[in-house]
């Protein structure tokens, strides 16, 4: 997940509230390759909000032009982005040995206080719009989607850690007993098990309750701390084929298919790349740059992006914005939109107290 730098894991997102890094000391050396992980995962998370509804839209009205191929292609790629939060986290959480009460306080403080904040500003946010366009505020949708985990559709991430915050103590006190290889067993068949719960979900147009999400990600959460245990190394040029081969893979299944399945984040070619990105920063070693001074902002921005975006398309749409093209209109979205946010949770990050929402 993303959170805070010199925390322990990071939001979708959100940080997808999705990353925590252990504390470090004063002379602990930091991690610079997850920094930079966790910077490149937002930098998709973004890009994947911006990209994604032209894909969708032009599934759903079968036209497949320019614009359906940009968003389907940047989607495809992008759709590593909660995958490796996840695995940040796993990296960074499991094998620990932790009691219980140590774990759970660290663990609330850091989480409930951006959910608590965010949630109750995205209500407040849902209400103006609607009072907004309508002139009337209807409590009931809103209430909703506080309790479906999902008061604005990015913070499900930040929800979906509250269960695999409440498993964690107990995973690790099962994998200090086995070996990495049965983990990595157990991973594989976690990941299995959380593509058909996703496969069930789509077909019956259902969903468990929030508290239960984990179970879908659970595999890649194992698949983190396998993984920067691992001693075995890839060649770096073989793992970024297999991210390029599976992401184009996915946009010309969802192409033929005409099915948006191919974008879940268990299907397989997702899975695959995801591994394959992680696994190539997990064993690279690089210098602090301008991706890893920002890490410790992600889980700002991921709170804080998904409000800047739906701003910004009310504006295009109501001023009608627009260069008429959609590659620069993507562009430039994206650069408003990375760049307020960025600056909101570097604003936020420096005010006492209030810093604790980010």
């Amino acid at each position: 997940m993303l959170i805070k730098a010199n925390q322990v894991k990071g939001s979708t997102i959100a940080s997808g509230a999705a990353v925590t890094l252990p504390k470090t000391g004063p002379k602990e050396k930091r991690n610079v390759s997850v920094d930079v992980l966790r910077s490149f995962s937002m930098i998709l998370v973004v890009l994947l909000h911006i990209a994604a509804p032209y894909a969708t839209s032009g599934l759903e009205a079968q036209e497949f032009n320019s614009a359906f191929w940009i968003g389907n292609v940047l989607n495809s790629f992008c759709r590593v982005c909660v995958p490796l939060f996840v695995m940040i986290s796993g990296a960074f959480l499991l094998g620990r040995n932790e009691p219980y009460t140590f774990f759970y306080k660290k663990r609330a403080a850091r989480v409930l206080w951006p959910l608590t904040f965010w949630s109750g500003a995205y209500v407040l946010y849902l209400f103006l719009m609607q009072y907004v366009g309508s002139g009337e505020l209807v409590l009931a949708p809103v209430i909703n989607r506080i309790l479906i985990g999902k008061p604005f559709y990015h913070l499900w991430y930040i929800y979906m850690l509250i269960g695999l915050y409440l498993v964690t103590p107990v995973v690790n006190r099962a994998i200090q007993t086995l070996e990495l290889e049965e983990v990595k067993k157990a991973a594989y068949i976690m990941l299995g098990v959380g593509f058909l719960i996703n496969l069930w979900n789509d077909y019956f147009k259902n969903d468990s309750i929030f508290i239960l999400w984990f179970a879908e990600y659970i595999g890649y959460f194992l698949m983190g701390y396998v993984i920067v245990n691992s001693q075995k190394r890839w060649g770096s040029i073989s793992l970024l084929a297999v991210y390029v081969v599976s992401s184009v893979s996915i946009a010309l299944l969802a192409y033929f298919f005409r099915n948006p399945l191919f974008y879940n984040y268990l299907f397989p070619l997702v899975i695959v790349a995801s591994l394959a990105i992680f696994k190539l920063f997990s064993q690279s070693s690089f210098q602090a740059n301008w991706l890893s001074r920002f890490s410790k902002l992600t889980l700002g921005v991921y709170l804080i992006h998904a409000g800047i975006l739906d701003i910004i398309r009310l504006l295009r749409e109501r001023l009608e914005l627009t260069t008429g093209f959609t590659l620069p209109d993507v562009l430039i979205k994206f650069c408003l939109v990375f760049g307020i946010s960025l600056a909101l949770a570097s604003l936020i990050s420096r005010v006492p107290k209030l810093n604790k929402v980010i």
